[in-house]
């Protein structure tokens, strides 16, 4: 409960569920901070383990002392089973899916409404587009008095026909116009944000930030990846490892990454490309690996949490993603010095700089990508200095500190 809710507090702090006994002085204490924590209610529409989620459970778990925190989201994903770990309660919003359904937008929404009525939080934080559009109206008529939204990627970026980027449009715009701030993450939507009508007060930019990885050496990564997939770790052992962790979805690009590879394969590569993930799109590219006869280089392996782990059995990391927001994946690759080939979307032009820490190409140009790899393959040299610049480049953002106390300033504003 928020300020506005907790005149019960006293009471239950008197008389503990386990009959323990308690002084004044830890009453008075526990009333305080009960009257003075402000209630941050995140909002997020799957509860899968991806970036989204990620930047979820930081911020709560970074916050979760100074502030009462929930998390309201839909599905039974990982992220629910490691929030609860950490002990912060969670909503379930039933009718949250990924595809537009007009009958489960309105349940959502009214799920929503309800929701922030029932806790009456200080600050609502929303988090992905939908959870965007449906939760800054509902915390707006649920009279919130601070919403805050990040935007992940803006939605009208990705390939679509116009009659459905028009609409897509406005109704980001709408929703940022609902927000009494919009945290972007890359500078290339914080660009494109700030060109919007009435929003440029509204918008501000925050990279996403890491905590130093812990990672397992090459060999035992690439042993565990081996079993995962399947393999025989011999049959692998002296190849050039190809690898990507991504949700398996269309704005990920898989089935370009492995035509990509299919090229190269046909040209006489020795190389094996891991693909990290699970998602809607497995089946698809299983079969589009069995069509390639790529059985024995394309794998696709199931890690729920902590895939990055495993990065350095990589000699380069892709992602070439149609749409991107400012990835965790490749603030990764950049700590383990593995050197990338990313698309030029979203924020991945923040992490990689085109032929000095990696390669930028066009994702849905096959031979690009095809043609950025096999650079990075026949020159190890190479390799080695992109991965090195990379790593370089991007150890400021090895730490969560600015992040979260930007991030603050947007509550407390």
């Amino acid at each position: 409960m928020n300020a506005r809710g907790r005149s019960c507090a006293f009471s239950m702090h008197i008389y503990p569920p386990n009959g323990g006994f308690l002084t004044l002085h830890n009453v008075i204490g526990d009333i305080f901070m009960n009257t003075t924590r402000k209630k941050i209610l995140y909002v997020i529409t799957k509860s899968v383990w991806g970036g989204a989620q990620r930047y979820v459970f930081d911020l709560v778990t970074e916050f979760q002392n100074e502030y009462e925190i929930v998390v309201a989201c839909g599905g039974d994903g990982p992220l629910i089973k490691r929030l609860h770990e950490k002990g912060v309660r969670t909503i379930s919003i039933e009718a949250f899916q990924r595809d537009v359904n007009l009958k489960k937008e309105f349940q959502s929404f009214f799920e929503l409404w309800r929701t922030f009525r029932k806790e009456r939080p200080d600050i609502v934080h929303l988090n992905s587009s939908k959870a965007g559009g449906l939760g800054a109206l509902a915390a707006r008529l649920a009279g919130v008095n601070r919403i805050i939204f990040t935007s992940h990627g803006l939605p009208f970026e990705e390939d679509r026909p116009l009659s459905q980027k028009i609409p897509i449009w406005l109704a980001t715009w709408i929703t940022f116009f609902l927000s009494h701030q919009v945290i972007l993450i890359s500078t290339r939507n914080f660009s494109r944000a700030g060109e919007m009508p009435f929003l440029k007060k509204k918008v501000c930019l925050i990279h996403n930030a890491i905590l130093p990885p812990s990672f397992e050496i090459k060999e035992k990564a690439r042993e565990v990846l081996a079993d995962k997939a399947g393999a025989s770790f011999t049959s692998l052992e002296k190849k050039l490892w190809i690898g990507t962790i991504a949700e398996l979805t269309k704005n990920k690009n898989l089935m370009n990454l492995i035509h990509a590879v299919h090229t190269l394969v046909k040209k006489g590569a020795d190389i094996t490309l891991i693909i990290i993930g699970d998602g809607e799109l497995k089946e698809n590219l299983e079969k589009e690996i069995r069509e390639c006869t790529l059985e024995s280089h394309v794998f696709i392996v199931s890690i729920p949490v902590d895939a990055g782990r495993y990065i350095p059995a990589f000699d380069i990391f892709s992602l070439v993603s149609l749409k991107e927001g400012y990835p965790y994946v490749l603030l990764e690759a950049a700590a383990a010095g593995i050197p990338v080939v990313g698309s030029n979307v979203g924020g991945i032009g923040d992490i990689v700089t085109d032929m000095e820490s990696g390669i930028l190409v066009r994702p849905k140009n096959v031979k690009e990508i095809s043609g950025a790899l096999t650079l990075l393959i026949e020159e190890c040299g190479r390799r080695e200095m992109y991965g090195e610049k990379l790593k370089a480049s991007m150890q400021p953002q090895l730490s969560l500190e600015k992040m979260v106390a930007e991030t603050k300033k947007t509550y407390e504003a």
